[in-house]
């Protein structure tokens, strides 16, 4: 994972509890609300639910902040969503600067 990705950490921690089998951390859940969008830039997001991540999932992250006892939790699921797309749209700008690199590359070869 890039070093310099916002929200890497976050990410590297749901995927943490993701492959420890903890589907319930609040930061796995995280995860599965985007597993498409994830996927697509190369992560392996196992899906909670069949098919996907549902509509609800971020109801079941709400209710997993609650049982941590944080204060704000609506709050905090707002911020953990922005980290989430932060995350996700700096790491789709990475995957692009890296494909234009090896296009430049190759048509400077060829």
């Amino acid at each position: 994972m890039a070093a310099a990705l916002p929200g890497r950490d976050l990410i590297r921690a749901g995927l943490e509890a993701l492959a420890r089998g903890n589907y319930d951390a609040p930061e796995a859940i995280l995860l599965q609300t985007a597993t498409q969008r994830l996927g697509r830039l190369g992560f392996k997001v196992p899906p909670r639910w069949c098919g996907g991540a549902p509509a609800y999932a971020e109801y079941d992250l709400l209710r997993a902040l609650d049982a941590r006892g944080v204060a704000d939790a609506n709050g905090r699921l707002r911020a953990l969503l922005a980290e989430l797309v932060s995350f996700e749209s700096a790491a789709e700008a990475h995957v692009r600067r890296i494909a234009q690199r090896a296009s430049r590359k190759r048509r400077a070869a060829g």
